[in-house]
């Protein structure tokens, strides 16, 4: 690593699949200075965090130094999350009196900032190898290149939430929302009075369509050049295509990338060799939510309301067909990497704890695409599993060999890059954002 200060550190780390650790908060007796000793630090290591991603702008050479300093810049995203957590911690249980740690643990801002965390740490560790790699052999010269492109105009996630492609162009956002609309059928074809009605694939009839959300599987922050890495070059013009996007309810889409839910194949069983070959030989192919987390708090709230008006629950969407009135639907391979997103969201929550991924894999179908299809590369899907750990081999099921211009570690890179955004839009959402927002929101009101 190249020689830099290093940021303050907070004086505990978070732990794979714990919440606030014992020790993360003071006595109450020192609340008052324990606060303002975090906000020093948390100001400290955001003026370096800025500062390092000044320096990281799109550059002609990513050289060995390069992914160091990104390192570096992962790292600083790590330490800000963490410390925003401790703050949020001591401001909850000591300062306000809110609840207890473990209230505070359950809270969507402790999961979002617990997520961010733990996703920079891997970010870090990417960029670490990719420095290592180029100082260790000969391939820097090739490697450089096959990056060129890709780092040119897109950043990869390297910041929370400045850094990303930028505000979006509002024709773009709204061609989506009528390309979306248009190709998977979902206008009233009645016209007249139901002109502005549109198709609920939840519910399965016709709605007004205030209320939807145009919504991209594959974040378009992301960038046309890293899913074009991630999924090859016939995924070269799909960012803004009807095959990256869903026409969902503003309820459903809050929770679309919360780790709660994922679509998956609409297969009773995984076993079946004969029923997963009927599937994917099926045009169209048909989906399902799956629920995998049983524990969290919006499982209860109300998703949605079924044909006769009664309300229908989050919880009650699991196994619940997703029901297209025509052959239009999204690509498999934006809802896989949609599910890899939610995949490492439950293998944090699993952390250290031995037993819980078979127990996970069993009663919240964990595996949920078996071997419903190939559409990763496999050298990335292998990088992405040793993340994750050994226990996930079963996701080799979907990769595939794939020639794309990036390296093994891009899907690891997106996944993660995709978890710190909408980690930081749930923050933003409950009026969190620190440093003030000066975009404006999209005409029509549509999300990422």
């Amino acid at each position: 690593m190249s020689s830099s200060k290093n940021p303050p550190s907070p004086s505990k780390t978070l732990q794979s699949g714990s919440h606030i650790p014992e020790g993360f908060l003071p006595e109450r007796t020192s609340s008052k200075r324990a606060f303002e000793k975090v906000e020093r630090e948390l100001l400290e290591v955001r003026q370096e965090f800025d500062k390092k991603q000044r320096y990281l702008k799109p550059k002609t050479s990513f050289d060995s130094n390069y992914w160091e300093k990104a390192a570096e810049y992962a790292m600083m995203g790590r330490s800000v999350s963490t410390l925003e957590l401790r703050r949020a911690a001591i401001a909850y249980v000591d300062i306000g009196n809110q609840g207890s740690r473990e209230e505070f643990s359950g809270s969507d801002k402790a999961k979002a900032l617990e997520e961010a965390s733990k996703a920079w740490a891997i970010k870090e560790n990417i960029y670490s190898k990719r420095a290592a790699e180029l100082k260790t052999t000969d391939k820097e010269h090739s490697l450089r290149r096959s990056f060129m492109q890709l780092f040119t105009t897109s950043t990869l996630g390297l910041d929370i939430k400045h850094a990303f492609a930028g505000k979006r162009n509002s024709s773009l956002q709204s061609n989506f929302r009528r390309d979306i609309i248009e190709k998977q059928g979902l206008r009233d074809p009645r016209g007249g009075q139901y002109v502005n009605h549109v198709w609920n694939i939840l519910t399965g009839k016709y709605e007004l369509e205030d209320g939807f959300v145009a919504s991209h599987i594959f974040a378009y922050k992301l960038g046309q050049e890293l899913m074009t890495a991630v999924f090859g070059s016939d995924a070269k013009d799909e960012l803004f295509s009807s095959h990256n996007g869903l026409l969902l309810k503003q309820t459903i889409e809050a929770q679309f990338d919360s780790g709660m839910l994922a679509i998956v194949p609409n297969i009773k069983d995984l076993g079946s060799k004969a029923e997963v070959q009927l599937w994917i030989n099926s045009d169209p192919r048909d989906y399902k939510f799956k629920i995998f987390d049983g524990n969290h708090k919006a499982l209860d709230w109300n998703a949605t309301t079924d044909p006769s008006g009664q309300d229908v629950t989050f919880r009650q969407l699991d196994g619940r067909k997703l029901q297209f009135p025509s052959g239009g639907r999204p690509r498999a391979r934006y809802l896989y990497f949609h599910y890899c997103c939610q995949i490492l969201r439950q293998a944090w929550k699993a952390g250290a704890k031995a037993n819980s991924l078979p127990i996970m894999a069993k009663e919240h179908g964990m595996f949920a695409w078996g071997t419903a299809g190939r559409y990763l590369a496999n050298d990335q899907m292998r990088a992405f599993i040793e993340e994750l750990g050994h226990e996930f081999e079963p996701l080799m099921e979907n990769a595939t060999k794939l020639d794309t211009p990036a390296d093994r570690q891009t899907l690891a890179d997106a996944v993660t890059g995709a978890i710190i955004m909408s980690s930081q839009k749930k923050l933003d959402e409950e009026g969190d954002d620190e440093e003030g927002d000066d975009e404006e929101d999209d005409d029509d009101g549509d999300d990422d």
